[in-house]
């Protein structure tokens, strides 16, 4: 299932970017990977890969993580009765975005769309659930580039989201859980744009 949602996502980001290629030079077009530190902060990872095309405000981009649910990030993602008892981890998250840029150069504040899949595992005392779920994720964020507006940029964004097709209430050992419908979801990511000549 895994392979398939990933060779899926790729060709949807490929036909993206082909799509909007233009031959006249509206900015620098490139590709940029970037991570987000928080999510390394609860014991994981992730990577984002974008194209930025030639002539338009988007760019497009896939996106997979896998982390930890910890502390309070457990209260904000799912309902229970006894959140202390359940260890919670992102087994996997796929998702397909889109940015609209506000400035022309790329710099500044954004807004982006997401929709994608993922897949939360539930553990306690020995017992585990796992569940899988879309959703949809519109967020505002801004994108600041140190230098040249190119190469590292750092990126603070605001997400909302929105579930889709999640599971009833279920328990686990004596304790109840379930995805909460909407959620908000602060990050703080770096990456690095490459420009094509």
């Amino acid at each position: 299932m895994k392979a398939k949602q990933i060779f899926l996502l790729s060709m949807l980001f490929s036909l993206a970017c082909s799509a909007t290629a233009q031959d006249t030079a509206f900015r620098k077009p490139g590709l940029a990977l970037e991570t987000r530190i928080t999510t390394y902060l609860q014991g994981g990872y992730d990577l984002g890969i974008f194209c930025h095309p030639r002539n338009t405000r988007l760019s497009i981009g896939i996106f997979g993580a896998n982390h930890d649910i910890t502390g309070m990030t457990k209260e904000w993602v799912f309902s229970s009765n006894n959140h202390d008892n359940l260890d919670i981890q992102l087994n996997w998250l796929f998702s397909l975005m889109t940015r609209y840029h506000l400035a022309e150069h790329g710099e500044g504040f954004f807004a982006e769309l997401g929709l994608g899949m993922e897949e939360f595992k539930v553990s306690a005392s020995g017992q585990s659930i796992a569940n899988t779920n879309g959703f949809v994720s519109p967020s505002v964020g801004y994108t600041w580039y140190p230098w040249k507006r190119s190469g590292l940029y750092i990126m603070p964004k605001l997400t909302a989201n929105f579930i889709l097709f999640r599971e009833e209430e279920q328990t686990i050992h004596t304790s109840t859980f379930r995805l909460k419908q909407v959620f908000a979801a602060p990050s703080f990511a770096i990456g690095w744009k490459f420009d094509f000549r």
